[in-house]
Parts: structure tokens; C-alpha cells; sequence
């Protein structure tokens, strides 16, 4: 994957492919944010380098994403939970 400099990413399911796609994209230089209901996963990636890890389950989380991108939404997103509430909140996202 070839991002360019400074694009957004979207982490949707913070499983170990989730929290992988989270330490490449800091490695590429991407803000990150991370989107998974599982506090010790939202945890684990912050200290990975996530700029923001929100609940997807939480009220608001549309307007925390817009929040976070200043209101642009993520340029790509990348979904690993392969349930239909995270598609849809990765298809929000951007």
C-alpha cells in the first residue's frame, strides 16, 4: 500500500491485523485513528502510535471522526472486524 504523505487512516476492528494496519500507517507517517468498543484495544492503540481511538459504540462517534479529520473524514479506512456495524462505520468514517 502506498499512502501519501499525510493522509488519513482509519483503523475499524483493533484485532492483531487491525493493530497492525495501526503501527504502518505511523510508520508511513499517517495520522490514525483507531475505532474498536474494546477499551484494552483502543488502549493498545495508542501506544502504537493512533492519534485518536474512539468507540464505535459510543453516542457521537460520526461527529469525534469529523472532530478528529477537521471535518474531512478519513482518506482511507481499513475494516478487519467483517461485521456489518463496522463496515458502515468505516464507510462513515470517510
Amino acid at each position: 500500500m502506498r499512502l501519501a504523505h499525510r493522509e488519513r487512516v482509519g483503523a475499524v476492528g483493533l484485532g492483531p491485523i487491525g493493530l497492525g494496519g495501526v503501527a504502518i500507517a505511523r510508520a508511513l507517517g499517517s495520522p490514525e485513528g483507531a475505532i474498536d468498543p474494546v477499551p484494552a484495544r483502543r488502549a493498545l492503540a495508542l501506544k502504537l502510535g493512533a492519534d485518536g481511538a474512539l468507540d464505535p459504540t459510543a453516542e457521537g462517534v460520526g461527529a469525534a471522526i469529523a472532530e478528529w479529520s477537521r471535518g474531512e473524514g478519513v482518506d482511507l479506512a481499513v475494516e478487519t472486524a467483517s461485521t456489518w456495524p463496522a463496515i458502515r462505520t468505516a464507510i462513515e468514517a470517510v
